[in-house]
This record gives structure tokens, C-alpha cells and sequence, in this order.
């Protein structure tokens, strides 16, 4: 990300403004790993230390014309050795008050769970779905066991020749699961919304579905992993190579997203709408004019907020004195069903406060306490070491579960043996164990 902006977003909004737009991250010139924050919407002093609404300390750096530069006082008392940094004038963050128009109340997770699984036994798995994750290690066994299905893509226009005779329409399934449970209504579920013609659907990309699963082992959202046979081209087109369209020359599409031959090798070809890998399911998009002037209203008729949850993969016969933590349903699935572990499941490494959050007083921290648990293992990606907002996420994470009174490792493996936590144990090879004690 160096010499590049990172914008703020209505998930990451400003830390000191609380606004979701006109501010952004930008890693220091020449201090790799090290960022300032840019919030255009403020003037502060130089030395002034403002108390972030993410629970971070950040002191202002410099004032421009347009508003104020700041640092975390962490990555500024790291940089420069000192301990003495960010003792000036101390405020408090203001956030933004906002106006909530007809805000759609999620089901109860009892129901939420009949309707994804509902949903889930519809939707069949697409062929080269299933193959992707036997490559990745997976067994059919264990892709049958969370029920993992795909999602087709939205218009029957869209779908490539072997994927018509399957194609279901958001429509059709909304109607299925509805038939299925007896009900006339879907409000309440995330991903569900009424359209234009005054009937349920389903919104979503196309790809493979996984389940979250709460502690109870309730589905209580769907996660996706986007297969990118639905980006905005003309046509997609199949043969015996794969999946590709045409934009001058051929663009092959895969897993991993879309990419074409150049005199430099292969080259990815980015799309803003396909963006990452992973999406929850949800029908809420913010209407912008209206946040704008201080309301918060969704684009999505009767739609309900996915927002970030923690998920647990748990399974009857795992031993609880261990349990880990790393991000991603598929890196979750996989790891417990060989470690036979508790994982809990971030939807980011920047979603720690997730695993403080309350539920009736009980915080995720004392479910795993309540399960006999003694240790927490923290596995995120093996290139950690070189990501310094990771590392700063890793280690605030660490700081968390001691404060919890666990025995913390971090499960440590060289880049060359896979990237995630799936990866490694895919190869057969176990991580080494690092103890952090402070």
C-alpha cells in the first residue's frame, strides 16, 4: 500500500471523525509498515492526542489546510523508541449522531438457522465448486458435513453453458425456502429483500456457500466466496480450458479471480464490484444521499443487515482446553476438522472487539471459559510478519486473551507451506507454537 491511499469505509469509518468517507490511511515515505491517518474533517494541533472512537490513541503529526494528519501513538512510540510520546493535550473523539429510517430487526438465530439451511439444501454444488475444494484439501465428507453449497449467478443470461440445466433464479429460491417452512415472509434475514415486483429475493454474487455458525452451532449468517463467473462483461464463455471472456484477447476466470497473458506473465484485471474474495450475505446498502444529511436509511426494501459477526466451528468431539483463533469460514472448517479444535472464526483481523462483545453479559471470551478452555492459539496469515497493520492487530489480540487469563501462542509457519492456517495443514505439516506472554 505504499505511496497509495487507503479510504475509510462505512465498516472502518475515520477514528476521528467517525465518517465513512473523505478521510484515508497512507503508509509513511521510507517507514514501510508505519501509517498516518489523514481526516480532512478536523483541525488540531500539532501534539494534540485525540482518543479514537476504535479505542486507539492517535496524536496529530501536522495540520494542512483541509484538516489533519495523525498517527497511532503506538506505531509512533515503536518508531521513534520513546515512551514519552502522545503526554499532550488529550480529547475525546466526537462521533457522528445519526437518524436510523425503518430499520429491519434481525430473526432470532433459531430462525435464521431454518432459513439458511432451508436455502442450503436448494442450491446444489456446482461441479468445479466441489473440485476447487478437494484441491484445497477438503473431502467430500467434510463438505457434505457443513453443507456447502453454490450460488448461481443471478440472470439465467449470465450463466455459461454447463450451469443452465442447474440455474435457479433469487426468486424462485426465496419462494422455495418460504413453501419449504410454511412462511410468507423472509424480513428479518439478512440477504433477503423485496424487489421492484413486490416479491422476495435473495441478493448475492455468485460462488460458494459457507455457513457461520454461531455457539450454539445455529447458522445464523452465510458467508460467500465469490467465483467471479458473474463479472460485468458481456458474455461469459466456457471450453475445455475454462472459464474466460473476451476483452481484447482472452481473460481467463478462476478462483483466484481474472487474469490475462501479457509480455510480463500473467496479469490480474480487477473489477470494483468483485473486489477480495469474500462477501456475507446481506440486503443493506447504505442510501448515500440520505447519510449524507445525517440519516441512515437502506436502498433494500424490508433488507436486513449482515454487519460483522464472529463465528464458532465447533464440533461434539473436539477437546475444549485448546481453542484458536484466525479469520475465514473456509480456513475455520477445515482447520478444526483436522486439529479437532474450537476455532472462532474473525470476518477480519481488525474485528477484534467482536470477541469482547457482550450477548445477555456473556462475552465470547467466557463462552470458551465455560468449555473447559485454558489456552488460545492465534493463526493468522503467515504474512503477518511483513504487515505491520496485522502484526499491530495480532498483537493487541494477544494483549486481549491475556488480559482473559488465557495462556496465549501464536502459531508461526514459513510462507513457503501456505499462507493461511488451511494451507499448512493441507501440505500435513503442523505449525510451530511461539508463547507470548506480554
Amino acid at each position: 500500500m505504499a505511496n497509495h491511499k487507503k479510504p475509510v469505509t462505512r465498516q472502518e469509518p475515520c477514528p476521528i471523525c467517525g465518517k465513512p468517507d473523505y478521510c484515508w490511511w497512507r503508509e509513511r515515505d521510507n517507514e514501510p509498515g508505519y501509517f498516518n491517518l489523514y481526516c480532512n474533517r478536523t483541525l488540531e494541533a500539532k501534539g494534540t492526542v485525540v482518543a479514537g472512537l476504535d479505542g486507539k490513541d492517535y496524536i496529530a503529526v501536522f495540520q494542512r489546510d483541509t484538516g489533519t494528519v495523525f498517527q497511532s501513538v503506538a506505531e509512533r512510540k515503536e518508531m521513534f523508541g520513546k515512551d514519552n510520546v502522545g503526554t499532550g493535550p488529550r480529547k475525546e473523539a466526537a462521533p457522528r449522531q445519526f437518524t436510523v429510517i425503518d430499520s429491519v430487526e434481525e430473526l432470532p438465530h433459531e430462525k435464521l438457522d431454518m432459513v439458511y439451511r432451508a436455502l442450503m439444501e436448494i442450491l446444489p454444488l456446482q461441479k468445479f465448486h466441489a473440485e476447487y475444494l478437494l484441491h484445497e484439501g477438503w473431502s467430500m465428507e467434510l463438505i457434505k458435513k457443513h453443507g456447502i453449497c453454490s450460488m448461481p449467478v443471478k440472470y439465467f443470461r449470465q450463466a455459461v453453458p454447463s450451469m443452465k440445466r442447474s440455474f435457479i433464479s433469487r426468486e424462485v429460491m426465496a419462494q422455495k425456502v418460504m413453501e419449504k417452512l410454511g412462511w410468507n415472509s423472509l424480513q428479518g434475514v439478512p440477504g433477503a429483500y423485496i424487489n421492484k415486483k413486490g416479491s422476495w429475493v435473495f441478493n448475492s454474487l455468485s460462488g460458494i456457500i459457507f455457513p457461520v455458525y454461531d455457539e450454539d452451532g445455529l447458522i445464523f449468517r452465510l458467508r460467500l466466496r465469490m467465483d467471479y463467473l458473474d463479472l460485468p462483461v458481456e458474455e461469459m464463455k466456457q471450453d475445455a480450458k475454462g472459464f474466460y471472456f473476451e476483452d481484447n484477447g482472452r481473460v481467463d476466470v478462476t478462483m483466484g479471480g481474472a487474469s490475462r497473458i501479457s509480455s510480463n506473465g500473467r496479469v490480474k484485471v480487477e473489477f470494483e464490484s468483485h473486489k477480495g474474495k469474500y462477501r456475507p450475505l446481506t440486503s443493506f446498502k447504505m442510501d448515500e444521499a440520505a447519510y449524507k444529511d445525517g440519516f441512515i436509511q437502506n436502498t433494500f426494501q424490508k433488507g436486513c443487515e449482515s454487519g460483522n459477526v464472529l463465528g464458532y466451528v465447533m464440533d461434539s468431539q473436539d477437546s475444549n482446553l485448546v481453542f484458536w483463533i484466525t479469520e475465514g469460514e473456509k480456513k475455520g472448517m477445515y482447520a478444526n476438522c483436522i486439529l479437532k479444535q474450537p476455532i472462532l472464526i474473525l470476518p477480519g483481523v481488525n474485528s477484534l472487539g467482536l470477541l469482547v462483545k457482550s450477548k445477555k453479559g456473556i462475552t465470547p471470551m467466557d463462552i470458551m471459559k465455560k468449555k473447559g478452555a485454558k489456552v488460545a492459539v492465534i493463526a493468522f496469515d503467515a504474512d503477518k510478519a511483513v504487515n505491520k497493520m496485522v502484526m499491530l492487530c495480532h498483537d493487541k489480540l494477544a494483549d486481549m486473551l491475556l488480559k482473559n487469563g488465557f495462556l496465549v501462542f501464536s502459531a508461526e509457519w514459513d510462507m513457503a507451506d501456505g499462507k493461511g492456517l488451511d494451507d499448512l495443514l493441507a501440505t500435513g505439516k503442523k505449525p510451530r507454537f511461539k508463547r507470548i506472554t506480554k
